[in-house]
């Protein structure tokens, strides 16, 4: 049977991926919350695992101790992964049978962590019903009973000097130290070493032959588990294996738990947006994630609405982004490409509410760092752009951050047209950020990052509706060069003059 997992309600192995990992980290989302969960992000999640994976991170939001238990669920699950891995590179009979008692034991302490969980969502729910179902067997009681008979694993390390080289052991089966390990040492004809740790950690020949000298009952008992019970637990009824990943999943819920936490303790508001049947994306004070990693708190940020839908005839699905350089277009992007993504992998969103439909693609177009030519980088986003333009439709996400910069003004404003529109037309939502103004103004809506001209080009940060930008933002120009409109006005009259 396949192992229930805590992400996934069905198997995400056929599934196209939510988004490439360069657009997470286009996001800000490799830094915060970190690369080690962009592979689960990158997967997404479909209609029904949204909700699901929100039930547990309230749980582990609302019961502590359910985060114990999943971490010490999680130290099961890996050191379940390493003992399989050992069991299948171990030619030694009697260290298969060990091996297996010890896979067995840990498998059996795995399950039993998992179905202390209190039931919360389709995840839990269904987890609990497979674990509810397998151990209410009388071959499982059995098998549990079987694997009883060793005691667990101490963890403790000692350093063995062999004739031919030093290895570090991990004490079998609570085996203590001292007078069970100097015979262990010397049916080896070694002996054991005090003091710093080698690093080899292969098992000499002869270990478990030796150590079954030692042990003969334990001996026994692990090869009658292994030839009743391995048959149908390594590669029929049950295969142990499928209890590993859950090892990962464990990971993800708990790295971005820490991740939520921090966010919090920096002020930033956590909800979970609902889960609409609409084409919409609806945002309230949706805060950039990736500020945080910069120092700053919730209170220094300046947060935005996001107003986006498409049917019962509004269009208002894709938009064009101008305005100052620093005001605000890069962070606006990203804050709603990274709500998108944790919404859309059933995670608490930075901000205070709002609704989302359930998009399967995004992606992202952002300026290429690799040094090219002007007309190798503006092929190179052409072939980039065409990609995201063959699967837009009304399930897509799309975030441009100046798009086509790497050509002139004139090629620039005619492909970004191209593809913005074809954009806005296929349904897909999203933002494209350009200092073009000429772009606005046509079918594509615009918005426009705000200026405050009376207070010195103050940059506000604030994102807002427009019909079009009718200047080249020559507030942007006086905030670079830091001119007074007085100064500007004196030098125009000055080179009029000449």
């Amino acid at each position: 049977m396949a192992f229930p997992s805590l992400l996934y309600l069905h198997s995400p192995a056929s599934r196209v991926p939510l988004a490439a990992k360069e657009s997470l980290c286009d996001l800000g989302l490799g830094d915060a919350p970190g690369e080690r969960v962009l592979p689960v992000l990158a997967v997404g999640a479909d209609e029904a695992e949204i909700p699901a994976r929100q039930a547990i991170f309230s749980l582990l939001d609302e019961d502590p101790a359910a985060a114990d238990t999943l971490r010490a669920a999680a130290a099961d699950a890996a050191a379940l992964a390493r003992l399989l891995r050992a069991l299948a590179h171990t030619e030694s009979a009697a260290g298969q049978d060990l091996l297996f008692l010890h896979a067995a034991q840990t498998a059996v302490s795995l399950i039993g962590r998992l179905e202390t969980l209190p039931v919360r969502g389709a995840l839990l729910g269904g987890m609990r019903e497979a674990l509810a179902a397998l151990t209410a067997t009388g071959w499982y009681q059995n098998f549990r009973r079987a694997a009883a008979l060793a005691p667990p694993w101490t963890g403790e390390a000692v350093r063995l000097r062999l004739p031919q080289r030093p290895v570090e052991l991990r004490a079998f089966g609570g085996m203590p130290t001292g007078e069970m390990w100097d015979a262990l040492a010397a049916q080896m004809g070694g002996e054991i070493v005090p003091g710093r740790r080698s690093a080899s950690r292969r098992l000499p020949d002869g270990f478990f032959e030796a150590l079954f000298r030692l042990d003969e009952e334990r001996g026994r008992a692990a090869h009658a588990l292994r030839e009743r019970y391995a048959p149908f637990l390594l590669e029929a009824d049950w295969d142990l294996s499928t209890l590993t990943p859950i090892a990962d999943e464990i990971d993800f819920l708990l790295v971005m738990r820490r991740f939520f936490d921090e966010l919090r303790g920096a002020g930033f508001p956590l909800t979970y947006p609902a889960l609409s049947p609409a084409r919409e994306l609806r945002l309230t004070d949706v805060y950039d994630v990736s500020l945080v990693r910069r120092g700053l708190t919730a209170a220094q940020i300046v947060p935005n609405d996001a107003a986006f839908s498409l049917g019962g005839g509004a269009h208002d699905n894709f938009f064009f982004l101008t305005g100052a350089n620093g005001g605000g277009k890069t962070s606006y992007l990203r804050a709603l490409g990274a709500a998108a993504v944790l919404f859309l992998n059933g995670c608490p969103v930075p901000c205070r509410g709002g609704a989302m439909g359930c998009f399967s693609r995004l992606f992202t177009h952002f300026p290429n760092t690799e040094d090219y030519h002007d007309s190798g980088r503006f092929a190179d986003e052409l072939r980039r752009a065409e990609e995201i333009r063959a699967a837009a439709g009304p399930e897509t996400l799309a975030f441009l951050n100046e798009t086509f910069s790497g050509a002139d003004e004139a090629r620039s404003a005619e492909a970004g047209r191209a593809l913005a529109e074809t954009l806005w037309q296929s349904g897909a939502f999203g933002v494209y950020v350009t200092h073009i103004h000429t772009l606005t103004g046509g079918d594509v809506p615009a918005l426009a990052a705000v200026v405050d001209e009376a207070d010195g080009n103050r940059r506000t940060y604030r994102i807002t509706r427009v019909r079009r930008t009718d200047s080249s933002h020559a507030a942007d120009i006086l905030y670079r060069y830091g001119l007074t409109r007085e100064q500007l006005a004196e030098r125009r009259r000055t080179h009029a003059g000449d």
